[in-house]
């Protein structure tokens, strides 16, 4: 994880343009409700859950990483992410 950027963006609709996202590369990953502003269901992207699995430890934020690991408890959920992922994510974020 090379940069973190923050963007407060107003979701109207199911699709939501980001505009500093234009015209740059696809970004590592994307966090939606940083700070557990509001409640809504996120579905991470492969990229996106990759870069958890693998930096979760990097959050300094214990609310943010609160909000990711329920949201990925409700992809487990909804069978969009594996159980046994879950827990090896769950144990990783425990020790970070």
């Amino acid at each position: 994880m090379k940069e973190v950027i923050y963007e407060n963006v107003e979701v109207t609709s199911d699709k939501t343009h980001i505009t500093m996202l234009d015209n740059v590369p696809q970004p590592d990953g994307i966090i939606l409700n940083v700070g557990d502003w509001c409640y809504f269901k996120q579905v991470f992207d492969s990229n996106t859950l990759h870069l958890l699995e693998h930096h979760v430890q990097n959050l300094k934020n214990n609310l943010t990483k609160s909000v990711i690991l329920r949201d990925i408890y409700e992809m487990v959920r909804d069978g969009k992410y594996s159980p046994s992922k879950f827990i090896q994510f769950s144990s990783n974020w425990v020790s970070s």
